[in-house]
């Protein structure tokens, strides 16, 4: 609200009554400029609009290419040569192109009346000419692109030649093409605006040649625009919302509509948008929300990362800063280790006997984290909810004592960040390994025991401030050697929400999941819940 009353300030005066008109408004608003049949050449020109579009996206992006393959690593005066280089094609052409072109006489200007009372402030230009008469290539040529919008948009008839209209519209696109992407700033949206309005003026004067002089150039010009900026840009609902705002002509929204989706779905069938393939070419990571059809067939087994790190649920201080210290990653999935019965063995044991092998085969050469872990296994038993699915599916089938042989898991418990563990390490939060909680609490026991500080001197809001800030080097941090020998218990801290699937789940599945969510770690594991890789961002690229 308070920039139109600031844009009409600035465009009326400080006057009694203020009118909202468009920026580049025809003047038009109580009149309708097309008929139904018309409609079929709209189409047309969203066709050729989205073919130009596509053409212009597949030579920009070549080009682009070339330049980020040759100027990397260069000296910076080369760009500017080449900036140098385009200005003189430019000036050549600004200049040499009009003196090629005949003057034309002012009198065969055909004006129209307009229902609107603001002043035409657009003129044409008369370059070398006599008296009365001006040249039209020129007229497009040395003028600012807010007066070269208002003649192509203009009402008035025979203004300009079907010669200067081809040439100025391929001409600019021309330079468009080659000046997008240079060594300093410039933009597209307007310069197509140009190009889209010349060639959909030449289309109407076309038309009104030879069907029907009751056409109206104007309105061509305007969806000559709408359609070349869908074909190239990809703009939708907001390239309508703009051009109705800039013109006033909401009478116009229809054949916007229209010129604009077929525009857009014509140059989809041959690339993307010049805006997608700048990113490739500068390897930016943007994701597209819809994944390729030729990924349909894949598992995210086929595309995950496998140089997963994982961290037991309790761990060593030194093992830590070594993980932290050798890699970049952002999450590391917490595992238990647990030893579970062999699924080929035929006869599976009771929970009594098993429960008993269990820890007769856990103090047999087993480290203190592996022993703990153990005990958790072992208790499970007793209750069929906290029980792993294979634990519950053996206290279940029980019935024999028959020996079995035993195999050692690591089942996913949850996820921890790479920050949790900096701002961890950095509150000294490790224990000796006396005091780490026994394995049978739940997990709503320990964040309870950890938000009353029974464990842990950190309470939850001063844990997230630390994760707020900047947190510090892990190259940066010293600990004492004592230190490096205690525990840190990741179990009050870990995400054991975390999002998983199957390494045999839908890759395309899993991209819409990962998108639609929001997500940034997806955790691929196996049938016995095992982490066997991750899927990120850049997997899914």
């Amino acid at each position: 609200m308070v920039s139109t009353f600031t844009a009409n300030l600035f465009l009326q005066g400080f006057q009694l009554q203020i009118r909202d008109y468009g920026v580049l408004t025809f003047g038009l608003a109580q009149q309708s400029l097309y008929t139904y049949t018309e409609l079929l050449p709209f189409v047309v020109m969203g066709v050729v609009g989205g073919l130009i579009g596509a053409l212009f996206s597949h030579f920009n992006t070549k080009l682009n290419l070339w330049r980020s393959q040759y100027f990397v690593d260069k000296r910076k005066w080369l760009r500017l040569a080449e900036i140098a280089i385009i200005v003189v094609i430019t000036t050549v052409i600004s200049f040499g192109i009009p003196f090629l072109l005949p003057c034309r006489n002012e009198d065969d200007i055909m004006t129209r009346p307009s229902t609107c009372d603001i002043e035409d402030v657009a003129g044409v230009e008369r370059f070398y000419c006599p008296e009365g008469y001006y040249n039209d290539m020129a007229s497009l040529m040395f003028t600012s692109p807010d007066k070269a919008l208002r003649l192509l948009y203009s009402r008035n008839k025979n203004v300009f030649s079907w010669v200067s209209l081809l040439l100025f519209g391929s001409l600019y696109l021309f330079l468009l093409t080659i000046t997008s992407g240079v060594y300093i700033a410039s933009g597209t949206f307007v310069p197509f605006m140009l190009v889209g309005a010349s060639f959909g003026r030449l289309c109407g004067s076309i038309l009104e040649r030879y069907f029907s002089d009751t056409i109206d150039n104007s309105i061509y010009a305007l969806i000559g625009s709408a359609a070349m900026m869908a074909g190239s840009l990809r703009l939708t609902i907001s390239l309508v919302v703009i051009l109705v705002e800039l013109t006033e002509g909401t009478q116009y929204l229809l054949p916007i509509i229209l010129a604009v989706m077929v525009g857009k779905w014509t140059a989809d069938l041959f690339n993307d948008s010049v805006y997608e393939h700048l990113m490739e070419v500068k390897h930016i990571p943007f994701l597209n929300d819809k994944p390729s059809s030729k990924l349909t067939a894949l598992s995210v087994k086929q595309r995950m990362g496998r140089d997963i790190v994982t961290l037991p649920e309790i761990v060593q201080v030194r093992e830590v800063i070594r993980v932290l210290q050798e890699n970049n990653h952002n999450g590391f999935p917490a595992i238990k280790t647990v030893t579970l019965s062999n699924p080929s063995t035929p006869n599976i044991p009771s929970s009594r006997s098993f429960s008993s092998s269990l820890d007769s085969h856990a103090t047999e050469g087993a480290s203190a984290d592996e022993e703990a872990n153990h005990h958790y296994a072992r208790n499970s038993l007793n209750s069929d909810i906290d029980a792993p699915l294979p634990l519950r599916a053996m206290k279940s089938h029980a019935g024999s004592d028959a020996d079995c042989t035993f195999d050692r898991h690591k089942l996913m418990s949850g996820l921890i960040l790479r920050s949790q563990l900096i701002v961890m390490l950095k509150r000294r939060l490790m224990v000796d390994r006396d005091r780490i909680l026994p394995d049978n609490m739940t997990t709503e026991d320990l964040v309870a025991r950890n938000e009353n500080n029974e464990t842990y001197a950190v309470s939850h809001p001063d844990f997230t401030s630390d994760l707020s800030r900047k947190l510090p080097n892990i190259q940066d941090m010293v600990f004492y050697p004592e230190e490096l020998d205690q525990y840190l218990d990741l179990r009050p801290f870990l995400n054991i929400s975390v999002v998983t699937v199957k390494d045999s789940f839908s890759y395309v599945e899993a991209h819409k999941m990962f998108c639609g969510l929001g997500l940034r770690h997806i955790v691929v594991v196996n049938i016995f819940n095992e982490p066997v890789g991750i899927l990120t961002r850049k997997d899914f690229l």
